[in-house]
């Protein structure tokens, strides 16, 4: 099955100026930081990128872990990937009545502006893959599904299912996708069918 990408038009991008947040004080309300990509922005410095779940985005300093508000992208933000062409890409969702709304953005490296590109599914995580396209987590039943999406459209094609339903996050490592499991811990996952496998059976729990 075939998700078909809409793309969003220009009045959906984000207020350009909210609310000012201290960066100090996020970090010390431990505020969730999702996920962080090692990427320059804004200055040598700051050389990774994390966002939050609260629509911030922050460029931080690997030395010394100084964050610095970059800018602020959508509620929900759950996933930040890099596509093989150096894109980076995140999740999110606006809220209405008759329920969210979820995007695909595109966050510009220089500035930290979040521009929301195309209506999709509800990604809990997204994992870099080869030329423009990513992975994408999506939480379901019976078992969570692997989605691999195309960034130049919008569109996400079902990979299979995980054969699990507590998967929370993926990611690639010399070219091997992993997911993290709330019961099963460090799980990999074949990028061809979605099936994930334990990587220690022999240890109980996360």
């Amino acid at each position: 099955m075939t998700q078909v990408g809409r793309r969003v038009p220009s009045a959906l991008a984000p207020d350009p100026s909210p609310e000012v947040v201290n960066a100090d004080e996020f970090v010390m309300k431990k505020l969730l930081l999702v996920a962080v990509l090692s990427f320059p922005l804004l200055s040598p410095a700051q050389d990774m990128l994390a966002v939050g779940y609260a629509r911030y985005v922050y460029s931080l300093d690997s030395g010394n872990g100084q964050a610095v508000l970059a800018g602020f992208g959508l509620l929900g933000q759950a996933g930040l990937a890099r596509d093989g062409a150096g894109t980076l890409w995140s999740t999110g969702y606006t809220a209405a009545a008759g329920g969210p709304t979820y995007y695909l953005t595109r966050i510009e490296a220089s500035n930290g502006l979040v521009i929301p590109m195309f209506v999709t599914p509800p990604f809990r995580s997204l994992a870099s893959d080869v030329g423009t396209s990513l992975f994408g987590l999506v939480d379901a039943t019976p078992a969570d599904v692997l989605r691999r999406i195309d960034t130049t459209t919008g569109q996400s094609v079902v990979v299979g299912s995980l054969g699990i339903a507590n998967a929370l996050a993926i990611t690639v490592r010399q070219g091997q996708l992993y997911g993290w499991d709330s019961a099963l811990g460090l799980v990999t996952i074949d990028a061809t069918t979605g099936h994930a496998t334990d990587v220690n059976p022999a240890v109980a729990g996360p």
